[in-house]
């Protein structure tokens, strides 16, 4: 691939990390569903209490053992996605953006390495470049219509 602008990489990481908001938005009304709250903001002081997404994850985790069994296999697949993404979404989070010197005397923008990368990142193998957050951007995108999706099944 060519040499990509600064530009690209920053528009990139910007919407990964917006559709990752997407997918927590989702996560919540998958948690108001489920939950016994009266009402929506009832459902964000309990939700929103917990400051990081892992405790949040673990709330709805709880609620979603009483999901009806028709929808435990969506679940079941939203909960696998939601703890590999989330790695990727702390790497957003936490790298630092660095200049990658390539093999054609281009340079472009990347996430720099840390000394301990996330399993996901070290499994995958995934650049988080341009192209790789534009990619995480999909990803991010098509797990939180995925939530949304089994929040409307449920209300059928």
């Amino acid at each position: 691939m060519g040499a990509h602008h600064p530009d690209d990489f920053y528009k990139a990481f910007a919407i990964a990390m917006l559709q990752w908001q997407s997918v927590e938005h989702s996560l919540f009304h998958l948690f108001y569903r489920l939950s016994d709250a009266s009402d929506i903001e009832s459902a964000g002081t309990e939700y929103y209490r917990r400051k990081n997404f892992g405790p949040k994850f673990e709330l709805v985790k709880e609620y979603a053992k009483s999901l009806p069994e028709e929808a435990t296999v969506r679940w079941h697949s939203i909960k696998e996605e939601l703890a590999r993404l989330s790695d990727y979404r702390n790497a957003l989070a936490h790298l630092t953006a660095a200049v990658d010197f390539k093999e054609d005397d281009s340079l472009e923008l990347v996430l720099a390495p840390a000394v301990f990368l996330p399993k996901a990142l070290i499994k995958e193998r995934k650049k988080l470049d341009a192209e790789g957050c534009e990619q995480l951007a999909c990803e991010f995108g098509n797990l939180a219509r995925n939530i949304q999706e089994l929040v409307g099944f449920l209300d059928e």
